[in-house]
């Protein structure tokens, strides 16, 4: 394999959101500017591990082995944790070790059923189909982390100003950050993808392959002060060959996951960078044995699970739970909103801060309840 993920690669298949390419060169290993950091927040960075398509809850980190073989399909063993009282999926043996570094949310819900829309809801907090199309949590940070971000579309908008308003300040900005994107990826601060700079021995510890490489360049990329790195991992879409494909990714899901949080822990950026673990849903309890599906598992929004560590939040944590065969929410729900607006607190930023817009239209970082959006509360359990 090669040493490391071309930078090309890298953007290409989903490692870093274009918040987290909008970076200023002269940051990369040099401690974020003042002016970016916030007095409250304890998070400097974020790493999103999204799990493209919809992870099972309960093949990961709700198991329910007494609900039956039309629930659990083979993986009906699960597992103890280094917590007492809480135990995860049979094929999770590395990050059981790591539970105390992290928290469990198992009552997450938002009802979408959608791949397109229940991933807006996740990341955004705001129901799909308003007037307006918010911003993902990675472009609010970023933001506020001193970095440029906005609205979709707004880029390209003033591109075609940019001939036109000669010396502009935000269009100047904007054009920098195009820059330093480039720079990202073309250029010498693109060099924190080569992971030859690393130990064999540590890159055999993330796994030899995809994921687990991302994970160690994401570790690399919070050393250098990119406040927002997404690892996009494909291919949790499991509507057939669902436990196939379980033996093959949650393997890999397990090692990488795990390496992250003890290298982070070990180099003590645990501590001011959040991981945030989830998928825009999950995926049905019932496996759905009948063709055409022949052991599949379909998509799932009325309740799922999600994994926060570091940044604040506290380990060893169970949130909310669901009924007994992960069929709906039994107590504490958790809305996007919920979660979202507990990370943004983390990071010190303020919730009823107001967004750019191109229509100069007042619009805050999170929604409230008049606006129609259903919550129940910040994570205050576990902050």
């Amino acid at each position: 394999m090669k040493s490391g993920i071309s930078r090309r690669e890298a953007v290409r298949g989903g490692l870093l959101g274009a918040a987290g390419l909008l970076l200023a060169g002269d940051h990369l290993g040099s401690p974020l500017c003042a002016a970016a950091e916030s007095a409250k927040g304890k998070a400097r960075s974020v790493i999103q591990i999204w799990m493209w398509g919809g992870p099972s809850h309960l093949d990961t980190f709700d198991p329910k082995p007494q609900a039956g073989n039309d629930y659990t399909g083979p993986l009906n063993n699960p597992i103890t944790t280094n917590v007492k009282g809480i135990m995860i999926g049979e094929l999770l043996p590395l990050l059981a070790k790591q539970t105390d570094k992290y928290s469990i949310i198992r009552s997450m819900t938002h009802g979408i059923n959608a791949h397109e829309t229940a991933s807006y809801m996740v990341q955004t907090a705001r129901p799909p189909g308003g007037r307006d199309v918010y911003p993902s949590v990675g472009a609010v940070v970023s933001l506020f982390k001193g970095y440029n971000a906005g609205y979709k579309g707004l880029i390209q908008k003033l591109n075609t100003l940019e001939h036109a308003m000669q010396g502009d300040a935000q269009l100047a900005a904007s054009e920098e950050a195009g820059k330093q994107a480039y720079d990202l990826i073309l250029g010498d601060a693109g060099k924190v993808f080569d992971l030859s700079q690393e130990k064999d021995e540590l890159k055999e510890s993330y796994g030899r392959n995809t994921f687990g490489q991302a994970c160690l360049v994401a570790r690399r990329l919070v050393e250098r002060g990119v406040p927002y790195i997404t690892i996009n991992s494909r291919g949790w879409d499991t509507h057939k060959q669902h436990f196939q494909i379980m033996r093959q990714r949650l393997p890999q899901m397990d090692r990488g996951m795990a390496a992250l949080l003890q290298d982070l822990s070990d180099r003590g950026l645990l501590d001011t960078t959040i991981v945030w673990w989830t998928g825009e849903f999950g995926r049905t309890p019932r496996v759905q044995w009948e063709p055409p599906w022949s052991g599949g598992r379909g998509h799932y929004g009325r309740v799922f699970s999600a994994v926060v560590a570091g940044g604040g939040f506290k380990g060893g944590r169970v949130v909310g739970a669901s009924d007994a065969k992960g069929e709906e929410v039994k107590e504490r729900p958790v809305y996007p909103v919920d979660l979202i607006a507990s990370m943004y607190e983390l990071l010190g930023i303020d919730q009823d801060g107001k967004l750019p817009h191109p229509l100069g239209v007042e619009a805050r970082v999170t929604p409230t309840a008049a606006e129609g959006v259903t919550m129940s509360g910040r994570l205050k359990e576990i902050m």
